[in-house]
């Protein structure tokens, strides 16, 4: 992410004068105004650090540097140096409704790889936040997305019976995607970005029938957070919310409560443990695949006598439970795992 460091230049004129600007003695007063409230002062406010959640953290004024204070009829009133964050934030929350202040432009930016950026005007100054504010959302967005050892579970939330509720997305920190629909793993891609100022996140799932057909979009981000993300296209509104709390992101052995009056026996949702089996597009050349669950190895690698992926109960305990991945249009076999279910005693 870029990171301006805000330079101000002096304030004494010792050539010209811009045309924007009035002298005031050896000062040069600008009148490039940023009236109390608006969208620039509320940003520059932000940027001060007044209400910690609200800060923006992507650029960093560098101290001191001078204010042009002007009154309800933008006369000028006064020049004040500013020396700190906490000084700024207490000046812009005491100015009232009316009031307005001025930067001496032009002022200079400094990039994280050294690069220098000069700035010669709100106009300019406003771009610069907003750049920065849109890259602060993007890396915000993009860390959330592909938080390792977590799902993304879809919702429709205007269809209860829309088939693809609770099929999962992993979205990982490469770009890559895999879908998981059923006992059927999609492998793509995802990136987001901004169109003007609304944020994006286009998904692509290497797929020809109907889950490309529904996915395939660049789709409207209205609202995302760490744990609930909010996409629109056309007349399409899902939502996906995370879960970083299964078995099999905590544990080697994935434990369930013995069922009352059945000592040693729980019912295991095997299917959740198809996110931890770390397929990628790397397992099948990018082609989708079929995840499996059997009893035996040898079971597994013949593709035969598979067991309920989402209600199972084990017949002995512990017990090696083996998932087979093959190709889903072929059938072929791609991959075996293995991993252990214990039926545990619970409270």
């Amino acid at each position: 992410m870029k990171k301006f460091i805000l330079s101000f230049l002096p304030l004494i004129a010792l050539l010209c004068f811009s045309c924007e600007d009035e002298p005031v003695g050896k000062a040069n007063i600008n009148t490039d105004y940023i009236e109390v409230n608006s969208e620039l002062y509320e940003l520059l406010v932000d940027i001060s650090g007044r209400i910690p959640e609200d800060e923006i953290t992507c650029i960093d004024f560098n101290y001191s540097f001078t204010l042009f204070i002007f009154d309800e009829q933008q006369q000028f009133l006064e020049a004040i140096a500013m020396h700190n964050d906490a000084q700024f934030s207490d000046l812009l929350e005491g100015l009232q409704q009316g009031q307005s202040i001025s930067l001496n432009f032009p002022i200079t930016g400094t990039l994280l790889n050294g690069e220098l950026v000069e700035i010669n005007n709100t106009h300019e100054l406003k771009e610069s936040i907003d750049q920065c504010i849109q890259e602060e959302v993007l890396g915000n967005c993009n860390a959330a997305l592909s938080i390792p050892r977590c799902i993304w579970k879809v919702t429709d939330p205007g269809n209860p019976d829309n088939p693809y509720n609770n099929s999962v997305f992993v979205l990982n920190q490469d770009g890559s995607a895999n879908y998981h629909y059923e006992n059927d793993v999609y492998f793509g891609t995802w990136i987001t970005y901004f169109v003007e100022t609304e944020l994006h996140l286009n998904i692509f799932i290497q797929d020809d029938t109907e889950i490309g057909e529904e996915w395939n979009f660049d789709w409207k981000l209205d609202y995302f957070s760490n744990s609930l993300m909010i996409l629109s296209e056309g007349n399409r509104t899902y939502e996906i919310s995370t879960n970083c709390d299964l078995p099999c992101f905590s544990t080697a052995v994935y434990q369930e409560c013995e069922l009352e009056n059945s000592p040693g026996y729980a019912e295991f949702n095997l299917q959740q443990y198809t996110y931890c089996l770390g397929v990628s597009a790397n397992s099948n050349e990018g082609e989708a695949i079929r995840i499996t669950f059997h009893e035996t190895e040898m079971d597994a690698m013949d593709g035969i006598h598979a067991v309920s992926s989402t209600s199972y109960i084990n017949s002995t305990n512990p017990q090696e439970i083996y998932p087979r991945a093959s190709d889903l249009d072929t059938g072929e076999l791609v991959s075996i795992f293995a991993f252990t279910i214990e039926a545990v005693v619970c409270d």
